[in-house]
């Protein structure tokens, strides 16, 4: 089964789209719903239509390009993920996947082929929850997990609400417009992570995606001056917050089993070099692919952060602000992409996502795997990010066999 994929359209695919959002240093900062979110949405619509899809856009901003099946009232066959960025990221999360799908598509046309069931191309809002908070609106929302009222009044740390953009640029759709049953959804992604490259691998087959909580903690002391107030007279709450982010880091080897805490955000009040901080805010990201030792790690962490507030005489707060459980992909999804990355002659290995992806969410209600190609390097989140063409046009391969495989079931 060959494809056709055209690696030099595909390549131009992304180079069009970089002018939306590209940096000094060669990444992408194009946060959700801003006005280079509008451009790049604005391109690769007029693109779907170019390609013969239909093109409808829902309540949450998600927008989707349907080509039509030999029966239409088969469920449709999808693949999607995202077009924002974290701010200062890089060309290839999430982009690879939507310009995969897009160029699945432009191949069946190329082809001349019309599947049994309808071919669907969905483009997420608000995956990287860089702007707002959480991650993984769009496809949150189809999932139930997020309450569409809800999502528009989330605010960006300027106090601008996540609907007022939406409206503004033109992406407010309507809420019959949303994906709820599909027969199969496929996403392309970069691994984010070293372990293909490292083991010569070209595809990574997922089994699942590992769970993840975010916590947001606040440490509330006493504000005092730096000069006159001696060290052991002081309720610092920035010296309570930072010994507990050094053991924060230590639960992550005692769970084990591959779980990771990670301390990606904090904010001082006030900030000023000579006053002893009087608030200390901090996220808490935790992961791993089994939801007990998720567990077992908050239950760790909320430990240690009361124990050290009294210690030192702090007062805590910990809001449990995110969730999402561990993914295990169906068996007979894992099937179809191992059966193609092999009838390929590629060599793959079996895996599960340490990131979150659109298709956490959209696999509560649809059958889901996902493709993995190698990122050089393991980088991601970063301008540094890269993978190579030739290692994409691989995993668009095994994309275009696995859609056509469930798309003339």
């Amino acid at each position: 089964m060959k494809s056709g994929i055209d690696r030099e359209r595909l390549k131009k695919s992304f180079e069009e789209l970089e002018k939306y959002g590209l940096t000094d240093r060669g990444g992408i900062n194009r946060p959700a719903l801003s006005d280079m979110d509008k451009g790049a949405r604005d391109t690769f619509c007029k693109w779907m239509k170019e390609a013969g899809l239909k093109v409808r856009i829902d309540d949450v901003g998600n927008y989707y390009g349907r080509r039509d099946g030999l029966d239409n009232n088969f469920l449709p066959v999808v693949m999607g993920s995202h077009l924002d960025t974290v701010y200062y990221g890089g060309r290839f999360d999430g982009i690879t996947g939507v310009q995969a799908a897009l160029e699945v598509v432009r191949s069946l046309n190329d082809n001349g082929i019309t599947t049994k069931r309808p071919v669907e191309i969905c483009v997420f809002t608000n995956e990287e929850g860089t702007r707002f908070e959480p991650s993984m609106l769009g496809s949150g929302v189809l999932a139930g997990e997020f309450d569409i009222d809800s999502v528009y009044e989330i605010e960006d740390m300027d106090g601008i609400k996540f609907g007022e953009e939406l409206e503004r640029i033109g992406y407010k759709g309507d809420k019959k417009n949303r994906l709820t049953q599909a027969d199969t959804y496929l996403e392309l992604h970069v691994e984010q992570g070293p372990v293909l490259e490292k083991e010569n691998m070209e595809i990574g087959v997922l089994k699942g995606i590992r769970g993840m909580v975010h916590l947001e903690v606040t440490i509330t002391g006493v504000k005092d001056h730096a000069g006159p107030s001696p060290m052991e007279y002081r309720r610092d709450a920035m010296m309570g917050a930072a010994n507990m982010i050094a053991e924060i880091e230590k639960v992550a080897y005692e769970v084990g089993d591959g779980t990771t805490t990670t301390v990606g955000k904090v904010k001082t009040i006030p900030a000023s070099s000579n006053v002893i901080p009087k608030e200390v805010r901090f996220s808490v990201d935790i992961r791993n692919e089994e939801d007990s030792l998720i567990d077992l790690a908050v239950k760790k962490i909320k430990e240690l952060i009361i124990k050290i507030s009294k210690e030192r005489g702090l007062a805590y707060n910990i809001e449990d602000f995110w969730r999402v459980d561990a993914i295990h992909f169906p068996q007979k999804m894992v099937n179809v992409v191992e059966g193609s990355a092999k009838e390929r002659k590629y060599k793959y290995k079996m895996m599960v996502s340490g990131a979150g992806h659109d298709a956490s969410y959209i696999s509560m209600f649809v059958p889901t795997a996902m493709i993995f190609v190698p990122s050089i390097g393991g980088l991601s989140h970063c301008e540094e990010e890269f993978s190579e063409f030739s290692d994409i046009e691989k995993g668009v391969n095994v994309l275009y066999d696995s859609v056509l495989k469930c798309a003339n079931r």
